[in-house]
Parts: structure tokens; sequence; C-alpha cells
């Protein structure tokens, strides 16, 4: 699929070459270039309810269909996802052994691909809803619609009309196989306008109802793919929250029993994960 040019560029998770810090850079950047600049944005992180487990069999045919995959190809690629089995796990023990009627398979090689190729639509079209957020001029302008790290999707716009189209799209394609977005993980987010903006609504696949998603002012630091990141380059509640979690790690290891080594091994790896991704003015910085 990669060598045929077939997919989004703009999938950021299991794509070679490519990774969380990459699309936390991209959305660095875009505060950094509308705070600078004073240029409107609108945009938000949103996160796909139950992603893998809520992909039919239907669904996944669709999809196959979509791509131009080879009828023997769907078919075997629908049987690797038949006959799965699972247990509730409880305070209590594990429950009763069940038979799964849908699902990509959690901790299956290909889920990960499978799930791009379902998103691939969607972020296809995003690319010709709207205007685009454009960085840069002439030659270097970069334009962006939107962005996905596996079920995480980021939506970005220059107005609030084009958000709105694009969010709108969002729900319309997910709602119709019967996905939907977290509405509690969705926070819309805008800066350098001269009004204030309602929520985006939200479709609930078990209401059949849509509900709001949260706002929030721009000088908010909100938490995405392990950073903290705002608009107006805020970061001092990402730092707290960030420093906060790292002497919570540290803490812990006062009533640990273990040699020098491992103790120096677990904090270098806590300070190296988490003290990276303390932002700086709202840009992504690493040691």
């Amino acid at each position: 699929m990669t060598k045929a040019g077939a997919l989004n560029p703009n999938h950021y998770g299991f794509t070679q070459g490519k990774g969380a810090d990459d699309l936390m850079l991209e959305e660095s950047l875009v505060f950094e270039d509308a705070h600078q600049h004073h240029k409107e944005f609108h945009g938000s992180n949103n996160d796909c309810t139950a992603a893998y487990d809520n992909i039919t069999p239907w669904t996944s045919e669709t999809i196959y269909q979509y791509h131009g995959l080879p009828q023997r190809l769907i078919a075997f690629m629908l049987n690797i996802d038949k006959h799965q089995h699972g247990r509730i796990l409880t305070a209590h023990g594990a429950g009763e052994d069940f038979e799964k009627e849908c699902s990509l398979g959690q901790g299956s090689i290909l889920a990960p691909l499978k799930w791009k190729l379902f998103l691939d639509p969607l972020l296809k079209e995003l690319d010709r809803t709207g205007d685009p957020y454009i960085m840069g001029t002439g030659e270097n302008k970069v334009e962006i619609y939107a962005a996905a790290f596996a079920d995480d999707l980021t939506v970005i716009a220059p107005t609030h009309k084009d958000y709105k189209l694009r969010m709108e799209l969002t729900n319309k394609y997910l709602s119709f196989f019967g996905i939907e977005l977290n509405a509690s993980k969705t926070t819309y987010t805008y800066a350098n306008t001269d009004r204030h903006y309602e929520p985006i609504q939200i479709w609930n696949k078990h209401t059949g109802e849509t509900a709001p998603s949260a706002v929030a002012a721009p000088t908010t630091a909100l938490r995405y793919l392990g950073g903290w990141l705002s608009p107006s380059l805020r970061s001092r509640k990402g730092k707290r929250v960030l420093l906060a979690g790292i002497h919570s790690i540290l803490n812990v290891l006062q009533f640990k029993k273990l040699d020098w080594r491992e103790y120096r091994y677990v904090i270098q790896s806590v300070v190296a994960s988490k003290g990276a991704l303390l932002p700086q003015r709202g840009a992504l910085h690493r040691r």
C-alpha cells in the first residue's frame, strides 16, 4: 500500500518514517505560526470510542472494495477476523468465554493497517472539504486539513466555517459505520478571533443523538499524544502536570527493592519519556 502510494500521507501512526513526535511537532508549528502571524485558528484533537472493536465485517469488506483489493485477498482478510473469542476481566476474575461478533482483533499484527485502510477515505475527503490552514507562502506554503495517529484524528481549519464542515463530514462518515467520536475527549479550541464560538455537536452511537464537545480557551494547554500544547503557546499547566507525573513515579521508587543500576535505568527512562515532552512556549523540545 505504501509503495503504491495508495494511502493518504497524513497517517502518522504505524507508518514507516513517521511517529507521534512528528504529528506533535506539526501541531506545535501550526500553533506557533498562528500565534506569530495572528492567523485565525480552529481545531480539535478527536478520539474515536472503541475504534478497533466497532469495525464490523461489512465495514471491512466495504473498505477493502473501496481500495480495490483482489476478491480472494478480501476473503482472506475477513476470515482472519472471524471466530475470535474473549472474556471480560473483572475484580472477581475473568468472565465466561464468548465469541466476538466483530472487531479488528486487538493485538493482531494487521489490525493497525486495517484501521488505516478504514480511516483513509475520510482523510482523503477531508483534504477536499473547505479551505486549508496555510503555513508559509509561495512554493514553501503547506496546506493542512487533518492528520491522524491511529484512532486519534486532528482537524485544523482557518475559520469556524471550515472547521465545522470538516467535523460534520467526520461525524457523518464515522456514524455511517456505527463508530463515534468521544465527546468528552473532543476539545474544540480556537485563537485570534473576535468572537466566541459554540461547541461542536458529536453523534452518540447509543442514544442516536448528538452531544456537545468541550471548548477550551486558547490559553489552555491541551494534552495530545503525551504532549501539552496550546494555540497561545501557554505551557504552564502542561509543565505542572508532566512534572507531577515524574515526581509521582519517583516517589514510588522509594518503596521498591532495586539495585542502583535498576534505579538509574528507571529514573533515566522516566525523565527521558516525560521530561522530553515538556513544552517551552508551546513548542516541542527534546534533550
